[in-house]
């Protein structure tokens, strides 16, 4: 993938579960490094696992208290960011292709 593709993945994902908890995100991702067989997947599977805590979370939640999205204090990466997090992704993804389930 190159950066400009790495970056829009990046994007869609930050908007798909932006004022999402950190726990729910992470528990969804343990469960998207089992399931999803591609990228393209990851973020189906994360809401998939936790679509319905997510929902009683938003229901329950107290009309005085609202979720502050985060917002970075800066919001463009380095060159040297990009490069490091554009191989820890090949590496998740590498991960995930071979503990994934192999289907005939």
């Amino acid at each position: 993938m190159d950066t400009d593709t790495r970056r829009l993945w990046y994007n869609a994902a930050v908007r798909a579960l932006e004022g999402m908890p950190i726990g729910l995100v992470r528990r969804g991702a343990q469960a998207a490094m089992v399931k999803a067989d591609h990228p393209s997947k990851i973020i189906p599977a994360i809401i998939k696992e936790v679509e319905s805590d997510w929902n009683w979370r938003k229901r329950m939640k107290s009309p005085a208290i609202t979720a502050i999205p985060y917002r970075p204090e800066r919001p463009m990466m380095s060159e040297a960011e990009r490069t490091e997090v554009g191989g820890m992704m090949r590496q998740l993804v590498e991960k995930m292709q071979r503990t994934a389930p192999q289907f005939p």
